[in-house]
């Protein structure tokens, strides 16, 4: 009894052997139809491999622009001249408070308070220009990810 492995030796020596003789015959050849990996023409963009590279390619930018995104971008555009003078006259205005024996306590307080909301100031400032610049890092990390996963993916098939 002819196995398995025997029958698909014979069909393919049997189609190759129908192939020359059309070939020999003049007859036209109709080509087979080209695999996914041989052409990615009419594909769904989410299969188009330059996608996963694109993806990959923007995620390295935004990765490197995140990381140095405190360089890149000047002080003054989360903290004016105007919020630092005003920081530091508040701290300076609540130090000597804090020292004087002549103020009541309630002024004592009220320089405080002024201090507080100017240092809670600063401190939002800093807070939204690291948070940008984190942002913008996980966010490349995210599509270097997504680039991968599409390129393996498109690989597999």
């Amino acid at each position: 009894m002819p196995s398995i492995r025997d029958e698909m030796q014979k069909l393919a020596l049997q189609k190759e052997a129908d192939r020359i003789a059309r070939r020999a015959a003049g007859l036209e050849i109709v080509e087979e139809a080209p695999t996914p990996r041989q052409s990615r023409e009419g594909l769904p963009f989410y299969r188009q491999p330059a996608l996963a590279a694109a993806l990959a390619g923007l995620g390295f930018v935004l990765l490197i622009v995140g990381q140095n995104w405190q360089s890149l971008t000047g002080s003054s555009v989360y903290w004016s001249e105007q919020d630092q003078q005003k920081y530091e006259q508040a701290a300076v205005a609540f130090h000597k408070a804090a020292y004087d024996p002549k103020l009541s306590d309630e002024e004592k307080k009220q320089f405080k308070q002024t201090y507080e909301s100017e240092n809670s100031r600063l401190e939002s400032a800093r807070d939204l220009r690291s948070g940008i610049g984190r942002g913008l890092f996980w966010l490349g990390v995210s599509g270097i990810a997504v680039g991968a996963a599409v390129y393996f993916l498109n690989k597999e098939s």
